[in-house]
């Protein structure tokens, strides 16, 4: 036993007859295997001995052996040749360490490039660990072009994603998540811990007595609770009352991370006492828990832990201690720790009393936590030191650190408290613990984890950076990186009443923990920052478009039957974007006030338990506010967690009869991308638009075949007034149906509108009835008219319930645009009719302000998903083109991610320059908006919202040849200085663009110099692919990125590419033949040819590729492509679509009288 319990009554071992645990007076049980285990609970047989039986057995099981030696021997060799043979090819490609890496151009902490310390295979990524499959594999299912979607670079804030939980580096535990037995559950753990060989042995030791309520008699005669594979039982006992437990066997299933126990009798309605005693390795396992800081030891070849956070969510609080590891299960704890006196040890609660023990060790005996999951249960073991804070109700509230990390603790140990006070006040609920401790730990495997009481974050997500703290005054960076660390604490704050007071009963209810403290994190920092806070919310909502129309489009609340895709669950927009999205919708179904009071109801009712989403429900108001008609509130969010993607409206117009026709569907990029259907495909191209056409036939035709006729003559209608024919209707009939005094805004429900509503799917009986899982309540509203004229502008709200809903409104007139979803109010996408599409976009340019700048933003963020990959590309371009009048910093900063990718798009295109040209007002401006930004701090912020928006500015700015690009000032600095100004990527795009632009000449020479050297500076490297006609520099450039033998280095190259305008297809040729003569195996392993599932990296270097030209390069590097050549089809229909455009419809509109009116 520990020393701690010396005087606690002794384990014992059973007699050979009756096997369990029993009285004090037997010898003490040892037993430390599983083995032992099963020996010492068999029970002696009486059967008399058979000599001869046991001889023949004998005899068969050496003839099984030898067979099996002889077997596993041919095949050890076989394996073993294979095995040298596939080694040295992954071998070549492991990094070198004297190779140098190549950084991002963009400000982002993050990089595409490996370490140069690295010895994994950087490509594909490092194959998981498994335990013995259990689990079948899925069905391979070839790709289809429908299925390839463009690898999109979210520009999403890295310190979101990981203060989120999430993290690049989980291991993929295919586990089955078995759930346990609801007839016993623990009600107490007491744990005394023995933690003083963690640093040299990295392990612990442990007893652990679990007090289990059995709730009715049961006919199981078994125990059967989690422990992981870390986990090594040598001791057990389970009684109730003074009475033993006979126990017959146990089992340790470590496939399924379970333990079973065998009882010789039922269990009862009683209460039981389950002792153990176990030993657990903790910081080197890859299943494990806890996270240890290691530091070198004197000699510098070894290192030792000297520190440790836990972080058990969500599924391995097993891997710490033996434990119902459950959300549902919640019990409370008690836990003492031994450990070495110069260790700061912390826990959930405060400490109630310490002492020393005889060997000279600190005991640290921890107060009671309330009943909480296991995955809340939290140990840090450190040399920390402390900023202790207070709040309003004299909460101690304290920040730990190492000692040298202190000082950057200090906006955190300020903002903290003040957040706590709020959310209590706001939520109107106490938080229940008597402390509250936050630990900025180093190795922290995700950037925070909300553990009650004691909040671990990764020290980077916590603390302020040194070189921005040292600074006097309040700059921009320095706000932004406040900004950071608020938006984490308060979503860790948040989390103390939402996942750990009130806890989701199932992983797959998962959002109504991150849903609730994302949502939380945009209305507690409005006042603080409503600039961030706003602008970011909806940056983040097209980010969650955009992903969810692709390839993967997860359901919010779905089954999760495996670790691996509970893990995979937290992801920063399928899971936090995507919840707060839909508590938001809540909020604005309900109003504010019912939903605060419905949100504290929640709390009061379910504290301290475990819930689903049928209990929030039943604390909200029963039903929704939008339109005439009543809706239950729970039914219609049921279709947006159940649903997979999200939904996209079409709006259709009849313009003779005054009808309107509205659709819905799953939005899905591929559908809007007009080369991947065509007759040589086997699509019939009439079937494809932008819009769902068949309510106005005439007009839905002639827009399909224009889709798909590229050749057609430019539509010179495009900017000009509407056509009389769509007039018809006479003035005096509309006016027999206006209202006759109109004035300001008004908003008129469903009932004010002649509705006739005619159902797809009953409407046409031939028709396959559509699964429910893609139709969603979406709570539909319209706007039109013009606050400057006497009738004001008109508002229509109703339900979206059913596939189409077709109506009459006599009031809008043909001649006026509709504007669906006024100010962006919910989550859906929007697509209009040809002819609406063009009175909108001439409306943002004769009047932007008559359309709420969320709606600008909205249509922004549509117009690129319908218009750009249409058979209408300029429309698309002309939208675009509004943005020169824009004042909206946020619907400006959205424009320029849009342009920048419709830039990138044609970068290799003959048609960029005029493209670039015809943007430049657009570009000018928004140089404008930079300048004048710096007068506000908050304002300059929202450019560092997104890591890379400033660096794509940058290349926009130069491709444009504005002179803030400065290029000339900084050639010369680089020659004289021989370095650069502190900002490196806009000094870098200046330098890139003038090698472009000028040939290089002395400057390309000094490169090629540097380059010959044995290190090579990774800026030079960059600033070599920018040099054109000069094919040494770029072989020797080429050569030089290719011996890093890394796809995720090529494919940073390519895709950082300081000069959008000029496309240096020189050095594309060098690079790709520089690949081209590596071995025929070496190329299959970088494009993952013969994977069953193609590495993320071999795809986005594939689509790094800008022109048919380079795609044939490319396609001759490997006979065969497998199932990456897909991604190739892909590609040639894109870019072959494109030199069509640039030189037919898109030629034409740039060389018309007045393509921007």
């Amino acid at each position: 036993d520990l020393s701690m319990h010396r005087h606690s009554p002794p384990l014992t071992r059973v007699d050979e007859g009756h096997p369990c645990l029993t009285p004090d007076e037997k010898p003490p049980c040892t037993l430390h295997s599983e083995q032992a285990l099963s020996e010492a609970f068999s029970s002696i047989s009486t059967r008399r001995k058979d000599h001869c039986r046991r001889f023949i057995l004998l005899f068969l099981c050496l003839c099984i052996l030898t067979l099996a030696i002889t077997i596993a021997f041919v095949l050890g060799r076989y394996v073993t040749e294979w095995q040298k043979t596939k080694g040295k090819e992954e071998e070549q490609w492991r990094v070198n360490q004297t190779t140098p890496s190549l950084p991002s151009l963009s400000p982002s902490p993050s990089t595409l490039l490996p370490s140069t310390t690295s010895t994994r295979r950087p490509l594909p990524p490092t194959t998981p660990y498994h335990y013995a499959r259990l689990i079948p594999l899925a069905a391979v299912k070839n790709t289809t072009l429908d299925e390839v979607f463009v690898p999109f670079a979210s520009g999403e804030d890295e310190d979101w994603a990981v203060a989120s939980h999430s993290s690049d580096m989980r291991m993929q535990r295919d586990t089955f998540l078995v759930p346990l037995s609801t007839s016993i559950s623990p009600v107490q753990y007491d744990i005394h811990m023995d933690i003083t060989r963690f640093s040299d042995e990295r392990q612990i030791t442990a007893n652990v007595s679990i007090h289990l309520m059995s709730y009715g008699n049961s006919t199981d005669e078994e125990i059967v609770f989690h422990a992981g594979p870390e986990i090594r039982i040598s001791r057990i006992r389970l009684k109730s009352g003074d009475h033993n437990i006979s126990i017959l066997s146990m089992k340790n299933e470590t496939n399924k991370k379970l333990y079973r126990i065998l009882l010789k009798e039922p269990l009862k309605r009683a209460e039981y006492v389950l002792d153990l005693e176990y030993i657990a390795s903790i910081c080197d396992t890859p299943d494990g828990g806890v996270n240890c800081y290691f530091e070198p030891i004197a000699n510098g070849t070894s290192s030792k832990a000297t520190s440790f956070t836990t972080k058990f969510e969500p599924a391995l609080a097993r891997s710490f201690l033996p434990c119902w590891d459950e959300p549902a299960v919640k019990a409370v704890f008690q836990l003492t720790v031994r450990h070495s006196p110069i260790l700061k040890v912390l826990s959930n609660t405060a400490v109630q009393w310490t002492k020393m023990d005889e060997g000279g060790m600190t005991i640290t005996h921890f107060k009671q936590t309330p009943p909480m999951s296991s995955y809340l249960l939290a140990l840090a073991a450190g040399e920390f030191v402390r900023l202790e804070m207070f709040t309003r109700r004299k909460i101690p509230l304290t920040i730990w650190t190492f000692p040298e990390d202190l000082a950057r603790a200090s906006f955190a140990a300020q903002f903290a408290p003040k957040m706590f006070d709020q959310q209590e006040e706001e939520l109107e609920v106490l938080y229940p613990l008597s402390k509250l401790d936050m630990v900025a730990a180093r190795s922290f495997s995700v950037g925070a984890m909300e553990n009650w009481g004691l909040v671990v974050f990764d020290s980077h997500t916590l603390l302020q950076q040194s070189e921005i703290d040292d600074s006097m005054s309040m700059t921009v960076d320095r706000h932004h990186h406040e900004y950071r660390i608020a938006k984490i604490i308060t979503h860790e704050l948040a989390h103390q009443w939402f996942g750990n007071l009130v806890t989701m009963r199932d992983w797959s209810e998962l959002w109504l923990n991150e849903g609730f403290a994302s949502f939380l994190v945009y209305e507690m920092l409005s006042a603080r920052y409503p600039h961030l806070t706003e602008f970011e919310y909806f940056s983040r909502l097209a980010i969650l478009f955009h992903k969810q129309s692709g390839v993967e489009r997860p359901a919010l609340v779905r089954s999760l039957s495996r670790e691996s895709q509970v893990e995979a669950a937290f992801h920063t927009t399928h899971l936090y974007t995507k919840g707060c999205v839909v508590v938001r919708m809540i909020r604005d179904l309900v109003s504010s006030f019912d939903f605060s009071a419905g949100i504290k109801r929640y709390i009061r009712n379910n504290a301290y338990g475990a819930v689903t989403r049928v209990d929030l429900f039943a604390s909200l108001p029963v039903y929704a506010d939008h339109g005439a008609e009543n809706e239950r509130l729970d039914e219609i969010i049921e279709t947006w967690l159940l649903n997979e993607g999200m939904p996209e409206v079409t709006v259709s117009r009849k313009y003779d009869t005054d009808g309107i026709r509205v659709t819905q569907r799953l939005s899905r990029a591929n559908r809007y991308r007009i080369f991947l259907y065509d007759e040589k495909n086997g699509v019939d191209p009439t079937s494809f638009s932008y819009t769902d056409n068949s309510y106005n036939s005439e007009e839905g035709s002639r827009v399909a075949r224009s889709a798909v006729e590229q050749e057609k003559e430019f539509d010179d209608t495009l900017f000009e007034d509407l056509p009389d024919g769509w007039r018809r209707t006479t003035e005096k009939k509309r006016q027999r149906h206006r209202k006759k005094i109109r004035s300001g805004s008004k908003t008129r429900q469903s009932s004010d509108i002649l509705i006739e509503k005619r159902h797809e799917d009953t409407r046409n009986k031939k028709r396959a009835r559509h699964s429910p899982s893609d139709r969603w309540s979406i709570p539909f509203s319209y706007m039109f008219g013009s606050i400057k004229s006497t009738e004001g502008q008109v508002i229509r709200q109703f339900w979206l319930k059913n596939r189409s809903i077709s109506f009459t409104d006599v009031e809008l007139s043909p001649t006026a645009p509709l504007l669906a979803n006024p100010d962006w109010a919910y989550p859906y996408r929007v697509n209009y009719d040809y002819a609406n599409w063009k009175m909108l976009t001439k409306l943002l340019h004769d009047n932007h302000n008559e359309i709420p700048f969320k709606s600008r933003m909205q249509l922004i963020v549509d117009g690129e998903f319908f218009l750009s990959q249409s058979g209408l590309p300029h429309l698309y371009i002309y939208l675009l083109s509004y943005l020169q009048s824009e004042e909206s910093l946020g619907a400006s900063l959205l424009g320029l991610d849009a342009v920048h990718r419709l830039v990138e798009s044609f970068q290799g295109s003959p048609i960029v320059n005029q493209l670039i040209r015809y943007l430049s007002p657009v570009i000018s401006r928004l140089d404008r908006h930079l300048v004048d930004s710096q007068s506000d701090v908050e304002m300059a912020s929202l450019w560092l919202l997104d890591p890379h928006r400033l660096t794509r500015f940058y290349q926009l700015r130069c491709a444009a040849n504005l002179s803030s690009c400065e290029k000339e000032e900084e050639v010369r600095a680089w020659f004289l200085r021989g370095h650069y100004s502190s900002d490196m990527h806009q000094r870098t795009t200046a330098l890139c663009h003038y090698l472009a632009v000028n040939g290089g000449g002395k400057e390309a020479q000094r490169i090629e110099s540097e380059l010959a050297k044995a290190t090579v500076d990774p800026t030079l490297l960059q600033l070599a692919t920018c040099v054109h006609d000069n094919p040494q520099l770029a072989a020797r450039a080429a050569r030089i990125v290719v011996a890093q033998r890394n796809a995720a280095v090529y494919d940073s190259v390519l895709r950082s590419d300081l000069s959008q305008q000029h496309y240096n297809l020189e050095f594309r040729r060098a690079l790709w033949g520089a690949i081209g003569s590596l071995s025929e195996g070496d190329r299959r392993f970088l494009f993952s040819v013969d994977e069953i599932v193609p590495s993320p990296k071999s795809i986005s270097l594939l689509h790094s590729i800008r022109t048919t030209k380079e795609l044939e390069l490319v396609k001759n590097l490997l006979p065969s492509w497998g199932r990456v050549g897909v991604h190739l089809q892909f590609l040639h229909r894109l870019l072959s679509w494109q030199d069509r455009v640039s030189t037919g419809v898109l030629s034409k509109f740039f060389s018309s009288d007045s393509p921007s009116l």
